[in-house]
């Protein structure tokens, strides 16, 4: 598995800095909460598309002038926020508001009572 640091990524970009982007495909905020606050705590996430091999993304906070947050719902993310707080993160948010149709807003990746989260 190959290990990139955010700063290497950065250079890579000719940015200082990296801010993390959670998509809307993916929903962590609303799916994987847990897995999206052990990420931010521990400084790693392990980010997978479909035609790439899984990587490790390591950080650390102070390095991440902000981490954005793409969903649906952020229910479960509001009630579990304060468990990063003294991390130093700063968040921007972006909603999506779709209609209850199965073809604009497809299944989720997980039931919405999936009790991981």
């Amino acid at each position: 598995m190959e290990i990139l640091n955010d700063r290497e990524i950065a250079l890579k970009q000719k940015a200082r800095k990296s801010v993390l982007i959670a998509s809307r495909r993916t929903d962590m905020p609303t799916f994987y909460v847990r897995e999206l606050i052990k990420g931010l705590k521990e400084g790693r996430f392990y980010p997978q598309t479909m035609m790439q091999p899984m990587w490790e993304l390591k950080f650390e906070p102070q390095d991440i002038p902000s981490v954005a947050l793409w969903s649906q719902d952020f229910g479960k993310w509001i009630e579990r926020r304060h468990e990063i707080a003294d991390l130093g993160y700063k968040f921007w948010y972006r909603f999506t508001i779709l209609p209850d149709d199965p073809f604009a807003n497809p299944k989720p990746p997980l039931s919405k009572n999936n009790s991981n989260n």
